[in-house]
C-alpha cells in the first residue's frame, strides 16, 4: 500500500475523489475480468493449429507400394515375411515418434497459450492493486466537517 501525507479536504472533495477512485476501480475491474474471460472461451489459432496439423506423409501408400514390389520378387527372395515384418516395425516407429512430435508441439503451444492467460491475468490483480491503494489512500484523509 502506498503512503501519502495526511491532508485535510472538504466533505464535497473527499466525495468526488472517492467516487472517482471507487468508479475507476470498478471499471478497471471489469475490463480486466473481460479480457480474462474472452481469453478462455475463444480458441486460438495456435489451437486451430494443433487440431489441424500438417501430414507427415501418405504412410498407407508408402505401405502398399512397398508390398507391391516385395511381391513382385516373391519368387526369388527366401526372406520376404521377415522384410516385410521389419518395415512394418520401422512404419510403426515412425508413427509413434510422429504422434509423439504432434503430442509435444500441442503441449508447447497449450502452454504457452496459459502463459498469455496467466499474464492477463497479472495484469488484471496488477491494476486493480493500484486501484485499491487509491481508494486506501483515499480512506486516509481528515475530512472537515463545517
Amino acid at each position: 500500500m502506498s503512503e501519502s501525507q495526511a491532508r485535510t479536504v472538504t466533505p464535497e472533495q473527499f466525495n468526488r475523489e472517492m467516487t472517482r477512485a471507487l468508479d475507476d476501480l470498478v471499471t478497471d475491474a471489469r475490463h480486466h475480468g473481460e479480457l480474462i474471460k474472452a481469453s478462455f472461451e475463444k480458441p486460438t489459432t495456435r489451437v486451430i493449429a494443433r487440431e489441424t496439423s500438417p501430414p507427415y506423409g501418405e504412410v498407407p501408400e508408402r505401405l502398399e507400394r512397398v508390398e507391391g514390389r516385395l511381391g513382385r520378387v516373391e519368387g526369388r527372395l527366401d526372406r520376404v515375411d521377415e522384410r516385410l515384418a521389419g518395415i512394418d516395425q520401422r512404419l510403426d516407429r515412425i508413427e509413434r515418434t510422429l504422434r509423439e512430435i504432434r503430442e509435444r508441439m500441442a503441449t508447447k503451444v497449450e502452454l504457452e497459450e496459459t502463459n498469455d492467460n496467466v499474464k492477463k491475468i497479472a495484469d488484471g490483480y496488477m491494476t486493480i492493486g493500484r486501484r485499491l491503494d487509491a481508494v486506501a489512500d483515499l480512506l486516509k484523509l481528515r475530512v472537515v466537517m463545517p
